[in-house]
Parts: C-alpha cells; sequence; structure tokens
C-alpha cells in the first residue's frame, strides 16, 4: 500500500503563468525514507493559470558528495579545501509539449517511477550542524519546464543504504586487562574485560547483539558498565588530503555483568571501605 505525501513548494520562475509541484508517494512503514534498491514512486504536477508555450517537462534524481577540510597551503597556511561529485544522476522525459503548441490553463499530472540503484550509499552528514569543515551525501530532484529551467522546483529527500547479504559475520574481540587504580597510586588489581559480536556486517536501523565477558580481579566493586558504539569515519579530498573523525551513534548504560561484583574477604571486615567503580 502507499500513502501519498504532498511536499510544500516554493513556487520559482513566472508565478503568473505556471508553477510546479513534486510529490511522492511513500511505502507504508517506510516513514518517508527511500531505499537503495527499491522504487521510487510519485507524481510531477504542473498548473497553469493562463497559457504557456509548449516546453519539455522533465525530472532529474541526483546524488552528491561533498567534502570539507582544513589544510596547509605552500605557505603552511591552514586553509579551507573543499570537493564535491555527482555519483549518480538520471533525468526521466515527462512529457514533450510541441514548442508551437499553446498549453491551456488547468492541472497536468505526470506520474514517474525509477528503481534506484542497490549500490546508492546512504545520506550521511557529519558533523551534524552547520560546521564548514565535514562531509554530507544529499539526493535531489529538480522538475522543470523547458530547457532554461525559468519555471522549476528542487527537493532534497533522504536515502537508506540496501540490507546487507543475510550472512552472518560474527566477530570476537580480544580480552584486554585493565589495572585498576585507587586514586591513580595504589594498585587494586586487574579487570579483563571481553566481547564478541553476533553479526558485524550490520547496516543502519539494524539491530546488533553484543556479549559481554568480565573477570574481576580486583579488590573493587564493579557497579555497571557503559557500551558506546561508535562509528569512524574518513573522508578525503585527494590523497595528501585526509581526515578521521568518529561519533558515538548509541550509549547502553547501566549494564550489569555477572563476576564484577567482589565478597568483601573476612579478614578486611570492619577495616577499610571497599572502593567501588
Amino acid at each position: 500500500s502507499h500513502q501519498a505525501t504532498y511536499i510544500a513548494i516554493e513556487r520559482m520562475g513566472n508565478t503568473e503563468s505556471a508553477s510546479i509541484d513534486i510529490q511522492l508517494n511513500w511505502e507504508k512503514h517506510s516513514h518517508g525514507v527511500a531505499q537503495a534498491g527499491k522504487r521510487l514512486e510519485g507524481e510531477v504536477v504542473v498548473r497553469v493559470k493562463r497559457c504557456i508555450d509548449g516546453a519539455p517537462v522533465k525530472l532529474i534524481i541526483s546524488g552528491k558528495e561533498k567534502a570539507c577540510l582544513k589544510a596547509r597551503n605552500k605557505r603552511e597556511q591552514l586553509s579551507l579545501s573543499q570537493a564535491e561529485r555527482r555519483f549518480f544522476s538520471v533525468e526521466l522525459p515527462l512529457r514533450s509539449f510541441q514548442t508551437n503548441q499553446v498549453v491551456n490553463p488547468g492541472v497536468y499530472t505526470f506520474p514517474f517511477a525509477i528503481k534506484l540503484p542497490r549500490s546508492l550509499p546512504a545520506s550521511d552528514r557529519h558533523p551534524n550542524d552547520k560546521s564548514k569543515v565535514g562531509y554530507h551525501i544529499q539526493y535531489r530532484m529538480t522538475a522543470k519546464i523547458g530547457k532554461e529551467g525559468k519555471i522549476h522546483k528542487e527537493v532534497y529527500f533522504p536515502v537508506k543504504s540496501a540490507p546487507l547479504p543475510p550472512e552472518r559475520t560474527p566477530c570476537l574481540i580480544r580480552p584486554t586487562t585493565h589495572r585498576i587504580n585507587s586514586i591513580g597510586v595504589k594498585d587494586e588489581g586487574r579487570v579483563v574485560l571481553g566481547a564478541m559480536v553476533n553479526n558485524s556486517s550490520v547496516g543502519r536501523d539494524e539491530n546488533i547483539e553484543l556479549f559481554l565477558a568480565c573477570r574481576n580481579d580486583s579488590s573493587v566493586n564493579i557497579r555497571t558498565v557503559q557500551i558506546d558504539i561508535v562509528e569512524f569515519l574518513r573522508w578525503q579530498l585527494s590523497p595528501s588530503e585526509t581526515k578521521d573523525s568518529s561519533k558515538i551513534l548509541h550509549t547502553i548504560k547501566s549494564v550489569a555483568l555477572p563476576s564484577t561484583t567482589k565478597a568483601r574477604p573476612r579478614g578486611q571486615k570492619g577495616q577499610r571501605r571497599t572502593a567501588d567503580m
């Protein structure tokens, strides 16, 4: 089933003669996000208020990536450097009015449908603010009348990547040892942490199953453990202009693990309080 979603327009060109709108038909449960590898359907609506000369009506769908970073020039001065690339573009002719044909007032609807390539990357932006340094991946629709496109409309829409293959790829994280110091001086022992991910091939909006193990060989009680899911990012303008960054996608707080709380030795009863973390 489909649910029609109306996108408000900003009228362009000669508003007294005609305007053009774009209307997308989203699949149920899509939440207004297109998916790579699936069909994208909708309509281009032309509203003619008074007679205009005939001209072709077409829709252009494109994807673009843009990266920007600060780099040192030949004078060793920091300057802003940027680059962009259009990695996807398709033009859909919707209607060819004859050049000598007069288009009468009325509402003209032109349906369209296109299957997006499965290889398209997901829409993304980092950092998610107005910072000049970073990158973004975005998709745009442009509907226009005539070669010059004096009457046109642009709409940006989000895309999510296609699901990864169903085969599971488990990943075992090697156990690591962490020394516990009290006030940064006294050695309280060590804690060994290990983890395993049931499937390391996960995409956006998919669940990840994580298993943790802990061995507490210290003299302290560990109340809870916090888990951060971190995404590491790299974008580049050229082989010599590269930027690395990271962002926390999700935080799981107050994770209780077995074997983290230690029973106090009887010999310490009444002597001093066991430290907590």
